[in-house]
């Protein structure tokens, strides 16, 4: 199956499934996919209809971020025979996260208040012997959590530790996705435009023009309840099927 690809999707919709300008590609329901970036690769099984285990067997990911999108990732990662996943995230798993993640926690476990990465640990070690969780923020200090691994995928907001984890990943030649969501809710529409960069030694220059590392200001909306799971979870698929490419 080919797969035209794209780094930037827009996906407005509304309550009331009204129709998008003729611009747009309709997908199902009432979402809309903009293709402003097409690529002619191919994503798809190899001769012989078997993707070779040792490709991935010898990776050792970083997933910084497990709150929406980091943890979909997650989700997709641990079901690949990868040897190392590390999970870096020093917040704590809330009742918003879980309405953001796959799966469904228990009462008993949101009472608990666990760290975010302690919590996907014990979940996905049943699938994958091979995951370690950090409950740390990445500073110039706990960055040497990063060291030796061979990919990273960064699900984080903009700020200082970013730029931080940026450029130590470029100093050891480490290839990385940066995900990012923006979200306008404008007359009861919602928009979103998901992107997802990819930085290897031979394109930092492009990949850093896209990459932001300015705090956001004024009004967060993916920072208040409103519940962009599906959105997670595709942004987190494009990402998992450009790692695997």
């Amino acid at each position: 199956m080919a797969i035209r690809w794209t780094r930037y999707f827009l996906v407005p919709c509304n309550s009331h499934g009204s129709l998008a300008p003729a611009s747009f590609t309709a997908i199902v329901g009432a979402f809309f996919i903009s293709v402003p970036v097409p690529c002619d690769r191919r994503y798809g099984r190899r001769r012989g209809g078997r993707q070779p285990p040792q490709r991935l067997s010898n990776e050792k990911i970083a997933i910084v971020g497990v709150g929406g999108t980091g943890s979909y990732i997650l989700d997709q990662i641990a079901k690949t025979p990868v040897r190392e996943i590390r999970l870096i995230d020093g917040d704590e798993f809330l009742q918003h996260n879980a309405f953001r993640a796959p799966g469904a926690p228990t009462i008993d476990q949101l009472r608990e208040v666990p760290k975010k990465v302690d919590y996907f640990r014990n979940i996905y070690s049943n699938i994958h012997r091979g995951i370690t969780a950090h409950a740390v923020a990445i500073d110039e200090t706990s960055v040497r959590l990063l060291d030796d691994i061979t990919f990273a995928f960064l699900c984080m907001d903009a700020g200082q530790s970013k730029r931080i984890i940026v450029e130590r990943l470029e100093l050891m030649g480490v290839p990385f996705i940066d995900v990012g969501m923006g979200l306008d809710l404008t007359d009861g529409t919602l928009g979103g435009i998901l992107r997802v960069t990819l930085s290897t030694p031979q394109e930092r220059q492009y990949a850093r023009s896209r990459i932001s590392f300015e705090e956001r200001s004024g009004e967060n909306l993916y920072g208040s309840n409103i519940q962009v799971a599906d959105l997670n979870a595709l942004n987190a698929a494009l990402a998992v099927i450009r790692w695997k490419r």
